[in-house]
């Protein structure tokens, strides 16, 4: 199941995945990640419903930046409405959709791909950094709770990054780190 809001981008990767696996199923759903309102949120889950989807993995990718570095008080309430709306709400409602059929499964994992900014802020990226943090730091805090029910939480953050495994080893930014 992909989901984005490029119908051709969405398509056209449905397509190579179908070339290169051809016994895989794919479905895709358009989205406007800066517009997920109620009743979008609502047409996915019907489409998920309807095709009999129950995702096991969700892979929260979605995200918006500047056009170019600003200070804090440079952006427009519109750029800043949109950069919150995708980066964080969209994360947080995708997960708060598909968690409950995780949880009564018991069995299912969460990915959240960000940014180092997330971890590393700068004068001319706050808000993005802020947005960015937001896909980590939550999802670290309930991770340990998610456990319990075999979720895993992971966090990808872009960029360098090393962080300790369960087995108290070291990795860089080429793996997916978790908690």
């Amino acid at each position: 199941m992909l989901i984005a809001r490029s119908g051709d981008k969405l398509a056209a990767a449905r397509d190579e995945i179908k070339e290169t696996y051809t016994t895989v199923q794919v479905e895709i759903f358009e989205i406007d990640f800066s517009n997920f309102d109620e009743e979008s949120r609502e047409a996915l889950m019907e489409f998920l419903s309807s095709n009999n989807i129950e995702p096991g993995i969700l892979i929260n990718n979605v995200g918006v930046s500047y056009e170019f570095p600003m200070f804090f008080h440079e952006l427009s309430d519109q750029q800043t409405h949109n950069l919150m709306a995708v980066n964080v709400e969209s994360t947080l409602w995708m997960t708060r959709l598909l968690l409950p059929g995780m949880l009564d499964r018991k069995t299912g994992a969460i990915v959240n791909i960000s940014s180092l900014a997330g971890l590393i802020s700068s004068p001319l990226l706050t808000e993005y950094s802020a947005s960015k943090s937001f896909v980590e730091v939550p999802f670290l805090v309930v991770s340990s709770y998610f456990k319990i029910f075999d979720i895993l939480v992971f966090y990808k953050g872009v960029g360098f990054r090393v962080c300790r495994t369960r087995g108290g080893h070291y990795m860089s930014n080429t793996h997916v780190c978790h908690n």
